[in-house]
């Protein structure tokens, strides 16, 4: 075992993922994350990117031109992506989110292939995945994560703007103004990657309303003078 660590027999945490089957182009693609905590004790995981240098999943994907791309794992410098560092407490199961633009493409019609493989960490306890082993008096556990990989399809349609403007729709109603500025990145994080004309309104209502400064760049990619 590394210094600072030590390691528990058998799976403590049980990762599963899935993306869409289906998306219009320029929508953003979201990898929907489930967490199950399968032990008797609080595990705190390392999903990355957003204030991470590195995304906790590998991604290798084969475009419908038969060309294929394996991203780089650095975190991106486009704004919000999510996912994190997330405590799950004893037999609980949570959730998480992750756009996979900034990493893959998705700009051509047709079937994608996207391959997925987890190498991120887990440990015992709540919050202990911040900092190194070093800083603490007592040594990370860290538990095994069951996580197999994955290869799933999904197909880019021709852009419908009207799909494209319900989805910001369905984003902003789940952002409301009592909730902290990095909560409203953390749902917006879809509306944050949407690069298209569609999006400008609500990204400005996004600055303008929830103090979601992220949008900014997203305008500037837009190509919009705000």
């Amino acid at each position: 075992s590394t210094a600072g660590f030590a390691r528990q027999a058998g799976a403590s945490v049980r990762l599963r993922w899935r993306i869409p089957t289906t998306a219009t182009m320029k929508e953003p693609i979201v990898m929907k994350v489930e967490i199950e905590n399968l032990s008797d004790g609080p595990i705190n995981i390392d999903l990355g990117p957003n204030e991470s240098i590195m995304s906790a999943f590998s991604l290798h994907e084969i475009r419908p031109d038969g060309t294929s791309h394996t991203s780089s794992r650095r975190a991106p410098s486009t704004g919000a992506v999510f996912l994190m560092e997330k405590t799950i407490q004893a037999r609980r199961t949570d959730t998480a989110d992750l756009v996979l633009q900034p990493w893959l493409g998705f700009d051509q019609l047709g079937v994608y292939q996207v391959d997925i493989r987890f190498l991120g960490r887990a440990w015992d306890g709540v919050g202990k995945g911040i900092g190194p082993p070093s800083d603490r008096q007592d040594p990370l556990v860290e538990v095994n994560v069951d996580a197999p990989s994955t290869s799933q399809h999904v197909e880019i349609t021709p852009r419908d703007e009207a799909v494209l403007r319900e989805r910001c729709k369905d984003w902003m109603r789940a952002v409301n103004d009592r909730q902290p500025s990095y909560e409203a990145s953390r749902r917006l994080a879809p509306l944050l990657q949407l690069i298209d004309p569609v999006a400008v309104s609500y990204l400005r209502d996004a600055v303008e309303r929830f103090h979601v400064y992220d949008a900014f760049g997203t305008l500037v990619r837009i190509g919009t003078p705000e």
